[in-house]
């Protein structure tokens, strides 16, 4: 029996992809699946590892294999189809190299090298609340926690690259030059990080390029590569904060994703409604805080040596700074702010 080979596989015909899902194809525009994949927080995933059956049993190479392909199905229901794919893929690298290195007695020194540079708070977030103090293979469950946390190095080290790139996205190009060459020479130095298979397969009755992405810096390189020769751009969505590649008009500040609060509609459908009122609740917030500052100042002014009157301002003039700050950011609300300017 052939072992089934987990990847995503796209057709690419120099202008756009074609991935492969169950039903069909599902087109593509150059970059948009890196975009897609991006999405993705990786602290979603425990949810699933947690529900898988039999944690406590002794793992071997087909309980995990089937384990595996039990979280696929759950990952379909949850995520969409590059997504789940491309996870899936990583933890069947993972579940490779494991018994690789189980065969090899060295799963101690698999599990260290893991575990080296993870910076203590996501090893704290994996291993929360699930009964296991450190990784390894002892249970099943304990071994899908280091396969999360595989897939999680991997996961984190591709945003981060990605987001190195797609930052400096509108900087000069001599320096976008720059970092696309180290970002190449990454791979030119490791040629086996790139873990893409090619395939000629016949589609609509011609012959058609088929790549199978198997890792997710892989996906990076494929994407990176292809956007740089077609000379996509692409944008930070200034409604959710993703990245994604603009279709039809360049100067779009909005994607087509689903908003967060609202699954039918887009952010393209509610950005410029949300900026407004955002920008609303900023002048309503600026308006309440001139005259706060003022009847404060005026205070001072008829009061100058009274103590309580100039420790007050000084508390709303340099506290204000730390508000407007959370406010930017999402931290706080207008209404928190406002609820706030009450105490003085």
């Amino acid at each position: 029996m052939v072992k089934k080979v987990y990847g995503l596989n796209i057709v690419y015909d120099r202008k756009k992809y074609q991935i492969i899902v169950p039903d069909g194809l599902r087109s593509y525009s150059v970059g948009s699946v890196i975009c897609e994949y991006m999405r993705f927080k990786p602290q979603k995933l425990k949810k699933i590892v947690l529900s898988m059956e039999d944690l406590d049993d002794k793992p071997s190479e087909k309980i995990l294999i089937d384990s595996l392909k039990k979280m696929k199905l759950m990952l379909d229901k949850e995520f969409s189809f590059v997504i789940s794919t491309m996870i899936i893929s990583e933890l069947f690298n993972f579940e490779k190299e494991w018994f690789e290195a189980v065969k090899e007695n060295r799963s101690k020194k698999f599990v260290l090298s893991l575990e080296k540079k993870v910076v203590q708070e996501i090893r704290k977030n994996i291993l929360e609340n699930t009964g296991c103090e450190s990784f390894g293979g002892e249970t099943l469950l304990q071994l899908l926690l280091t396969a999360y946390l595989y897939f999680a190095k991997k996961y984190i080290w591709t945003k981060c690259v990605f987001i190195r790139i797609a930052e400096d996205n509108n900087i000069f190009i001599e320096e976008k030059r720059k970092i696309f060459k180290e970002f190449m020479d990454m791979f030119d130095k490791n040629i086996l990080m790139q873990d893409i298979d090619y395939r000629i397969i016949i589609l609509n009755k011609e012959f058609s390029d088929l790549y199978t992405i198997k890792s997710s810096l892989s996906l990076l390189l494929f994407e990176m590569t292809h956007i740089w020769q077609t000379n996509r751009k692409i944008v930070k969505c200034k409604n959710c904060g993703n990245y994604f590649i603009p279709e039809g008009r360049v100067d779009t500040i909005y994607c087509s994703y689903p908003y967060i609060d609202e699954s039918n509609k887009t952010c393209r459908d509610v950005g410029a409604q949300i900026t407004r009122a955002n920008k609303e609740k900023n002048d309503m917030t600026t308006r309440e805080y001139r005259k706060v500052y003022m009847r404060n100042k005026m205070k001072q002014n008829r009061h100058p040596g009274n103590r309580e009157v100039a420790l007050k301002m000084d508390k709303l003039t340099s506290e204000v700074k730390e508000w407007r700050n959370k406010m930017s950011s999402g931290e706080v609300t207008a209404d928190e702010f406002l609820e706030w300017l009450k105490n003085f």
